[in-house]
C-alpha cells in the first residue's frame, strides 16, 4: 500500500506542481498578455497624441492662413477707400481751383471795371470843369455882348 500511496502521494504532487506550474506559466502569460495590452495602449495613446498634434498645427496653419487672407482682404479694401478719397479730394481740389480761377478772372475784371471807371470819372470831371469854364467863357462873351449892346442901344437912343 506505501506504494501506491507513494504513487498517490507523487500524482497528487505531480498534479499540484502541474497545477502551480500551470498556475504561474498562466499569471505569466496573463501578464505578459497586460502588458502586451498596455503596449498596444501606449501606442495607441502616442498615435492619437501625434494625431492631435498634427490636427492642431494643421487647425494653426489653416488659422493662419485665413487670417493671412483676412488682412490682405481688409488691406485691399482699404487701399481701395484710399484711392476712393485720393480721387474724391482730387476732384474737389480741381473744383475749388475752377472756382478760385474763376474768382480771380471775375476780381480782375472788377478791377478793370474800377479801373475804367477812375477814368471815365476822371475825364468827367475833366469835362466838368471844360463845361464850368466854357460857361464862364460864355457868360463873360454875353456880359460883353450884353454891355456892347447896351452901348449901342445907348449910342442910337
Amino acid at each position: 500500500m506505501e506504494s501506491a500511496q507513494g504513487i498517490v502521494l507523487a500524482a497528487a504532487l505531480t498534479l499540484l506542481a502541474g497545477l502551480i506550474l500551470g498556475f504561474i506559466l498562466g499569471k505569466g502569460r496573463e501578464l505578459a498578455r497586460q502588458n502586451e495590452e498596455r503596449a498596444a495602449a501606449r501606442d495607441e495613446a502616442s498615435r492619437i497624441l501625434e494625431r492631435a498634434r498634427q490636427e492642431a498645427e494643421s487647425a494653426r496653419k489653416e488659422s493662419e492662413l485665413q487670417g493671412r487672407e483676412e488682412a490682405f482682404r481688409l488691406r485691399e479694401d482699404w487701399e481701395r477707400e484710399e484711392v476712393r478719397r485720393r480721387e474724391e479730394l482730387e476732384r474737389i481740389e480741381r473744383r475749388l481751383n475752377a472756382r478760385s480761377d474763376s474768382l480771380d478772372r471775375k476780381s480782375d475784371e472788377l478791377k478793370k471795371r474800377d479801373i475804367a471807371m477812375e477814368t471815365s470819372k476822371e475825364e468827367l470831371r475833366g469835362r466838368e470843369e471844360l463845361v464850368e469854364t466854357s460857361r464862364g467863357d460864355v457868360r463873360d462873351a454875353l456880359d460883353l455882348t450884353k454891355k456892347k449892346l447896351g452901348t449901342v442901344s445907348g449910342l442910337s437912343a
